[in-house]
């Protein structure tokens, strides 16, 4: 039986960054020492790389948008918290441009951390694939768009396939009426399918279950918007074993059957609380990390699904910190600190769960069963 995890967007906002420099030298191991035991068994274990590595002379993050941030961040992400496979295609991918993006595809690569969703321009944009007990897993990684609009940064026809969109870069946003918007949608389903369907069923004839890294939705909200919620569909139909979505920076309802399985958010499993990018009082500094554990015998079959609800919090000394909320809840002696944790955690769960409860057991990890 193999274990495979995942978790929502790892970001690196400018409060990070700087609170990490100590004599202009950067460390973030203490981000993650608190829940790398939490995957050490785990096969593969996927986030969303939410930042480039562009490198220092492109200039680290100095705006709240606009991210860059120092290659020791993706050394922890690696060695301390074990990530063993980042999503790169998302819509900060081209914030430094694609000098930017190339750069973060060779630190990637000098690090030896696997990535899927992005590529050098000399390279084909390729789906990860993962071997072990004669499971073959096959993951792919695409987003809506690259902040195109915001960031000025359009790719070349001889530069689109660096990455990974559903349908093309985003163009200057009209005013529609009803028929235009109807062909609009056809046109944009019809794109969406001709970028993704060929790749899809090349990858089903490869691997036994095939999963996607999904980058879309609206930010901070916790109603899925319909541009989403077609996405998931299409991709459901064209043969998606599992969708792993990110972007919305909050945790959003998820899908269980035997046949299929789709999150819509994990939400931000590390961000900076508080911020204009990560607004607290949105629930932003909790996630999602969802477990599938499989197993090959005359098929594949999944022999159980689970999920650990997780919170970004800020420490002593201005950093942030992911940690497991069972242990935030169990640590803490403040009686009205646990009960509002107990209540947000109860919140998460309905919320992923798409249940209605007033109260749960705390447990460390949570078994989904499945429909169908």
């Amino acid at each position: 039986m193999i274990k495979l995890s995942f978790v929502g967007d790892i970001m690196c906002e400018m409060q990070q960054t700087d609170a990490s420099c100590k004599n202009g030298k950067y460390n973030y191991k203490s981000c993650f020492e608190d829940v790398k035991r939490d995957f050490e068994n785990s096969d593969i274990f996927v986030g969303n790389l939410e930042t480039p590595l562009a490198g220092e002379h492109l200039g680290y993050t100095n705006h709240p948008w606009l991210f860059n941030t120092p290659i020791e961040f993706a050394e922890s992400i690696k060695d301390e918290l074990g990530v063993n496979l980042v999503s790169t295609a998302n819509n900060h991918c081209l914030d430094r441009g694609v000098e930017g993006l190339e750069n973060t595809v060779r630190t990637l690569k000098e690090l030896k951390l696997n990535y899927t969703g992005t590529c050098l321009k000399t390279e084909k944009n390729t789906p990860f694939i993962f071997e072990k007990e004669d499971i073959k897993i096959g993951i792919l990684s695409y987003t809506y768009g690259t902040n195109a609009i915001f960031n000025k940064q359009y790719l070349k026809r001889s530069e689109k396939h660096m990455v990974n969109i559903f349908g093309e870069q985003e163009k200057k946003i009209f005013k529609y009426n009803i028929v235009s918007r109807l062909i609009r949608k056809l046109n944009r389903n019809r794109e969406i399918t001709k970028n993704i369907e060929g790749v899809i069923k090349e990858l089903k004839k490869q691997v036994d279950y095939v999963i996607m890294c999904m980058h879309s939705g609206g930010q901070h909200n916790n109603v899925i918007d319909k541009y989403t919620l077609n996405l998931m569909d299409i991709l459901r139909k064209l043969g998606v074993d599992l969708v792993i979505g990110c972007h919305p920076h909050v945790v959003q309802r998820g899908i269980f059957t035997n046949g299929f399985i789709g999150t819509y958010s994990l939400g931000n499993f590390f961000c900076t609380p508080g911020t204009s990018s990560s607004p607290i009082d949105k629930f932003s500094d909790y996630s999602i990390a969802l477990h599938l554990y499989l197993e090959k015998e005359e098929s594949l079959k999944i022999r159980k699904v689970t999920f650990s609800i997780y919170k970004t919090i800020i420490d002593n000394y201005k950093s942030s910190k992911t940690v497991l909320l069972y242990d935030l809840i169990k640590n803490n002696i403040d009686n009205e600190n646990v009960k509002v944790l107990l209540k947000d955690n109860c919140t998460i769960y309905n919320i992923f769960c798409n249940s209605k409860y007033d109260k749960i057991e705390l447990q460390k990890e949570y078994e989904i069963k499945l429909e169908g």
